[in-house]
């Protein structure tokens, strides 16, 4: 039996609430180091960069991120040039720091609530809850409040384009990925969710085609110097290639050619294979097992496989492409949600693993433990993502059933 409107949109304020009251006592005070964020001295370190880059843009019409910085902090500028042109445009500079922050933590806030009611669709309503209010506080999160990362926009976007599909406008939702896909790269991965529903297809993937050829025109030339200024750090980061590159650097050799991303790219087939061939052997043995049971409740879900779908392929794009810093892991979060949904056991164990997943990256109150994080995604990531083609083509074969 379903909630009431009402009372399922109260309930789905509270993981926004509590998440928007840390980030205000955060932003307030001052005090990330006690919530277990490392903090270097500068509040909003990522967003001051874009808007130092806004501020070069708007002395210079040609201005790209190829320019010659105009100031210090635009030589680490690693966005697409729109962000800095597009604020640019509106006057924004350095001054601006807390209330962007202020106003991207708002946009994440939201999402969560949005994210709280899809996964109350069940009459299971405290686990969702209770998952969603624990990963809006995790430490990827509480990173990307400090840092004023500008993928909580990005999180903002995505939410609303599962949003839109979920409702049944598929085409819109199209729309919204592609500018999700035009403003951060990684959202590429959400596209799968455009396929759940054979009937609405079409439609929706040449909007989003088109759009997206579109959006990726206009940030294409910037990806070689975005990919050249991006740090690869082996801590505070995960990725198919993080474990190799730890390994790189403490053995001393150089990380500045492709041998520690082809190896991390190897070891994420080897894991895909392993996973599949585990998941083969169970179902010749036991053909209804937990497996199965995950496939076919989020197959027969409309939301709960437009959440896993949007949310984990984005992150499995971010882990592809990575090292990816950690505060990228809050899009493992739609993914919660949509395990969350599902009133079984089986659902619930993927929302918590997803959850420890979260809740063991980098922290300084977590130190070297970080890494049972990326250790887990040798496993998790490859599940994952024979998870969504699963679910993909079951739910193209027996059709999406309304929610």
């Amino acid at each position: 039996m379903r909630l009431p409107a009402p009372g399922r949109l109260g309930l789905a304020c509270i993981p926004g609430a509590i998440s928007g009251a840390v980030a205000a006592w955060g932003v307030s005070t001052a005090s990330w180091g006690s919530l277990g964020v490392p903090n270097p001295g500068i509040h909003f370190g990522d967003l001051r960069v874009v808007l130092t880059a806004a501020e070069c843009a708007a002395q210079d019409p040609g201005w790209s991120i190829a320019s010659s910085p105009c100031l210090p902090g635009m030589a680490i500028y690693n966005y697409p040039s729109l962000w800095a042109k597009a604020l640019a445009w509106v006057g924004a500079d350095a001054t601006w720091a807390s209330s962007v922050a202020i106003l991207l933590i708002v946009i994440f806030v939201i999402s969560i609530v949005a994210l709280a009611y899809l996964a109350l669709g069940t009459s299971r309503t405290w686990f969702p809850i209770a998952a969603l209010s624990v990963a809006a506080i995790s430490p990827p999160a509480l990173l990307a409040f400090e840092r004023g990362n500008i993928d909580q926009a990005v999180f903002g976007v995505l939410t609303a384009s599962i949003v839109v599909y979920c409702l049944g406008a598929a085409r819109s939702s199209g729309l919204l990925l592609a500018v999700a896909t035009a403003l951060k790269l990684f959202p590429l991965g959400a596209a799968p969710m455009l396929l759940l529903d054979r009937a609405k297809t079409r439609g929706a993937v040449v909007v989003y085609g088109i759009a997206t050829l579109a959006g990726l025109a206009l940030v294409v030339r910037d990806l070689p110097l975005i990919a050249s200024r991006t740090p690869q750090l082996d801590g505070a980061s995960f990725g198919a290639a993080e474990l190799p590159l730890l390994a790189w650097t403490r053995l001393g050799w150089t990380t500045s050619g492709p041998g520690y991303k082809a190896v991390g790219l190897l070891l994420l087939i080897a894991g895909i294979a392993a996973v599949a061939i585990a998941i083969g052997a169970i179902a010749r043995r036991k053909p209804t097992n937990a497996w199965s049971s995950l496939v076919g409740g989020l197959a027969d879900d409309r939301t709960a496989a437009s959440l896993v779908t949007a949310g984990g392929g984005a992150f499995l794009m971010a882990y592809l492409v990575g090292p990816s810093f950690d505060y990228r892991l809050i899009f493992l979060i739609p993914a919660i949600a949509g395990f969350s949904r599902i009133a079984s056991p089986i659902g619930m164990t993927a929302a918590v693993v997803l959850l420890v997943q979260m809740l063991v990256s980098y922290s300084t109150f977590v130190g070297a433990a970080q890494y049972i994080s990326d250790l887990m995604l040798l496993v998790v990531a490859p599940a994952l993502l024979i998870l969504i083609v699963q679910v993909v083509r079951r739910s193209r074969a027996t059709g999406m059933l309304p929610d």
